[in-house]
């Protein structure tokens, strides 16, 4: 696992705010029009609308020098990246994870024959409650796969600790977080 420590300073936009932000959850205002009209005069010009094209490929090489890692795999969507690191890692048997989170999660768990195993969540995080992961953990267990929910981080120290005295795969899908919180733990793990 990786340990990533950064702040963002978002630029300041003269976006109208049509709508209340959540107190916790504050809106992004879109680009400017113009600007994104740019970019897509750009990409319909080089007629390769999807998979691989350049700014496919510029904005995984920038995430890769942002996140200081060797390269980063773009996907269409965020089953799409559990049910990739779950194979790479060859994740079998039963997986500890959380009820609370979209459909996605588990279902990238039993497209790969794996058996979602799950654990209450905290009640003031919405996210895995690690007190309650260990007596979840079974002969079968392979790993767990929690959320970062709201772009609230896990309790991630105490599941990197569980899953290190039970040599347990860890998996987290960070969509939520990845942009908001100063301190990010991103899938890291060696094969």
């Amino acid at each position: 696992m990786l340990f990533i420590d950064y702040e963002l300073n978002p630029k300041p936009t003269t976006h109208v705010q049509t709508q209340t932000p959540h107190p916790r959850h504050p809106a992004v205002p879109p680009p400017p029009l113009p600007e994104v009209t740019t970019f897509m005069q750009e990409i319909w010009d080089r007629k390769w609308l999807t998979n691989s094209g350049a700014f496919h490929k510029e904005l995984e090489a920038q995430l890769a020098r942002y996140l200081d890692v060797p390269y980063v795999a773009l996907c269409a969507n965020g089953i799409l990246d559990l049910v990739i690191a779950l194979q790479v890692l060859r994740v079998t048997g039963e997986v500890i994870t959380t009820p609370f989170s979209f459909v996605a999660t588990s279902h990238a768990l039993w497209w790969n024959n794996i058996r979602p195993v799950f654990v209450d969540i905290e009640p003031e995080s919405c996210n895995l409650d690690p007190e309650k992961v260990e007596s979840a953990i079974t002969p079968k267990t392979t790993g767990i796969l929690s959320v970062h929910v709201y772009g609230h981080p896990c309790k991630v120290d105490r599941i990197q600790e569980i899953t290190d005295i039970y040599g347990l795969h860890l998996i987290y899908e960070g969509a939520f977080p990845f942009s908001r919180l100063k301190k990010v733990y991103l899938l890291v793990e060696k094969a």
